[in-house]
């Protein structure tokens, strides 16, 4: 079986506290054939000193320095300067176990099918696990319901950018980026268009065991004031509804759409 490489995208921004601990669970995978690309954001603490001693001491790690733009710009120039088939999505704050990326191609029925899931964890700063999927099981969803997954809050973190694999050429094909004004969100509207251009019967296996530890830190964003950058949220929910009307038709997903969209400005409304 021959493995391909894939490509693994890690934005940094003043992650210097946690990136050891990222970068060494990256660099330890079972699956070898990997590229890590690493985008330092502007950082200003000591993680461009790290990033650097990273990447002279390791021939698979190329690190790109760029002025601060977000995590979103970040992570388009990883993939447009990614040389693997595949691309896989790790925050410099987090952790992976060592069977992360195997795990991942797996679900592709070793490169067969142009995307995969698996599932994470949340994680206090410790590595205490604080959450995670209920069940650890593997199943087969078709487009469709793997999208309307993505708005699943009851057992899992569907919508994370984490966790799953793209395929490169379906990237660049698409021109599929991330929405430079969309700071909110942003993940899951990225996943839900690279599914909207697959085929509607496209199986897509599930594997819900945590592969990927999510990090909780104590400033989380629902303790933060709300700001024009929190209702791009809702502008994410906009786009995903016009995505739905134009390549996939199907009103129950506008449905769901405009519910978790009532809900999130609930919320945001909540907490003004």
């Amino acid at each position: 079986m021959q493995y391909p490489l894939i490509t693994i995208v890690i934005p940094v921004y003043n992650s210097g506290k946690f990136l050891d601990k990222c970068i060494a669970s990256v660099l330890n995978q079972s699956y070898k054939n990997i590229e890590i690309c690493i985008i330092d954001d502007g950082s200003t603490d000591n993680s461009r000193d790290k990033c650097d001693k990273y990447c002279r001491y390791n021939q698979n790690i190329k690190v790109l320095h760029k002025k601060n733009e977000g995590v979103s710009i970040a992570r388009n120039c990883g993939i447009e300067n990614a040389s693997g088939e595949w691309i896989v999505f790790v925050d410099s704050d987090d952790f992976v176990t060592p069977d992360y990326i195997d795990s991942l191609f797996r679900t592709t029925n070793n490169g067969e099918m142009p995307f995969g899931m698996t599932g994470m964890a949340k994680v206090s700063k410790t590595g205490e696990i604080v959450e995670k999927n209920r069940t650890a099981t593997k199943y087969t969803l078709k487009r469709n319901e793997c999208i309307e997954l993505l708005f699943d809050y009851s057992n899992g973190y569907w919508g994370y950018i984490c966790g799953k694999i793209y395929n490169k050429n379906l990237l660049s094909k698409y021109n599929i980026r991330f929405r430079e004004g969309i700071h909110f969100n942003e993940d899951r509207l990225f996943c839900f268009e690279y599914l909207s251009f697959l085929k509607k019967n496209e199986k897509i296996v599930i594997d819900t065991k945590a592969y990927y530890n999510y990090v909780i830190h104590e400033n989380a964003v629902t303790s933060q004031k709300i700001s024009n950058k929190n209702l791009t949220e809702l502008d994410a929910f906009i786009v995903m509804d016009k995505i739905a009307k134009k390549r996939i038709g199907k009103s129950r997903l506008s449905s769901i759409i405009r519910s978790k969209c009532l809900d999130s400005l609930e919320l945001l409304y909540s907490q003004y």
